[in-house]
């Protein structure tokens, strides 16, 4: 018999495994000892959308974060905390002053079935994968998401990993104030607690986060020319199953926004 030759695996070289449904609700993108998850439903008080889990192998696995904060008490699995949906998500101020945010998704009208699924249609939003590619050591895709959102017709999501990188654009249409992200930090795990911190660039008016946890570091990096780093009250200790998180929103004028989740590479 022939000696198999060895062979990458499919996380080993950029993969995916995409839909965008109520009972699969799920985007996953790996390249080489890193990966990033994506949830999709917008009706799902289990599943909040938007990236919920980032991981990589030099990483401490709850650094990324590795879960959200949800719209439910009975979701955390942690006493401590704030009740609040948070996520890696598109945020918005509509022009009567209020903030908004993809997190905190579409009521639905029917009763929440963990084990049966969610029907996508509940609620009247859809999702949309415009476009997806992998390759050696990239995955990139596309998410078109549709309202109804206050004051919001649609929202484009945009994600592009690299080792030691994920690049993350919001585009939103609708009637809008300015345009915003939320960021989701590890904060304490029940034992150790994070160090945050807010940097302030000398001399080139750019602020940008870094998260130091169990020997590691995360940064987000602003990479829209005027984007303000705010901590809402309301996001300063928030609950998720493996501890606590604290929110930051960044905003800026316009329509679109973006940054850079950087990682060690």
């Amino acid at each position: 018999m022939d000696r198999i030759s060895p062979t990458f695996i499919p996380a080993e070289i950029g993969s995916r495994v995409l839909a965008t449904d109520g009972w699969f609700q799920t985007v996953i993108a790996a390249v080489e000892g890193q990966q990033m998850l994506v949830q999709t439903s917008v009706n799902d008080p289990y599943n909040v959308p938007g990236i919920v889990r980032i991981q990589q192998s030099a990483l401490p696995s709850l650094i990324g974060p590795s879960s959200a904060g949800h719209a439910d008490r009975g979701f955390t699995g942690f006493a401590e905390g704030d009740i609040f949906p948070l996520s890696y998500t598109p945020a918005w101020q509509t022009e009567d002053g209020k903030w908004h945010s993809l997190s905190e998704g579409i009521p639905g009208t029917l009763e929440f079935d963990r084990d049966g699924g969610i029907d996508p249609q509940d609620g009247g939003g859809t999702v949309q994968m415009e476009q997806s590619s992998a390759s050696d050591g990239a995955t990139d895709f596309t998410l078109l998401w549709k309202g109804p959102f206050p004051g919001v017709r649609e929202i484009r999501t945009h994600y592009r990993q690299v080792p030691g990188k994920i690049e993350v654009a919001y585009e939103l249409q609708g009637n809008i104030q300015n345009v915003g992200a939320l960021i989701p930090l590890m904060a304490y795990d029940g034992r150790e607690r994070s160090v945050i911190h807010h940097v302030m660039s000398a001399g080139k008016e750019t602020e940008s986060i870094r998260v130091e946890y169990a020997g590691a570091s995360l940064e987000v990096i602003p990479t829209t020319e005027g984007t303000n780093v705010v901590w809402p009250e309301e996001l300063a200790s928030v609950a998720c199953r493996n501890g606590l998180l604290k929110g930051a929103r960044l905003e800026c004028e316009g329509n679109r926004i973006s940054f850079i989740i950087r990682l060690p590479e």
